[in-house]
């Protein structure tokens, strides 16, 4: 898609033709990440308590394009060590190969793999006080904007502008 406007952050750098499309996102990629979250429920997360709505969403210039978008929820309070350790061994190879770590002074760590070339990021926040009524890790995560075949996805509705 030449000249995409409103370009996010997670996009990715590939052009929009060549990025891997929604549904090889939905069948390759998304497995891995909710390995990874099912890992930090494991160690001591436990259950996510989902925030928001999961879904697909149009997006790009002209809507030619598909996102899809979870909050993943927010369990317990764990270890950001063993977020990372689990988040490089399973979202590393599944294409998140750009990794950002935040350390706040009030004990907060936010962590962010970004898949540089096809777009799309997983996050996980973790917050120092265990007193919080709805758990201190939460995970997001978006694939960023991608083409689709229509195969899993509704094909977006085309706008003329």
């Amino acid at each position: 898609m030449k000249g995409e406007k409103h370009k996010h952050f997670w996009y990715g750098s590939a052009p929009f033709e060549k990025r891997q499309t929604l549904e090889a996102y939905k069948r390759d990629t998304l497995p891995a990440i909710e390995r990874f979250q099912t890992q930090l429920s494991q160690a001591g997360a436990g259950v996510f308590k989902r925030d928001e709505d999961v879904g697909d969403q149009s997006c790009g210039k002209n809507n030619v394009g598909r996102e899809y978008w979870n909050s993943g929820g927010r369990g317990r309070n764990i270890d950001a060590a063993i977020a990372i350790k689990y988040g490089d061994q399973i979202l590393v190879p599944a294409g998140f190969t750009k990794k950002v770590v935040k350390k706040y002074d009030n004990g907060d760590v936010a962590l962010s793999w970004y898949n540089v070339g096809d777009g799309g990021f997983v996050s996980v926040i973790i917050t120092a006080n265990t007193a919080t009524a709805f758990g201190t890790t939460g995970i997001h995560y978006v694939s960023g904007c991608r083409p689709t075949d229509g195969s899993t996805t509704p094909r977006p509705v085309r706008t003329l502008d």
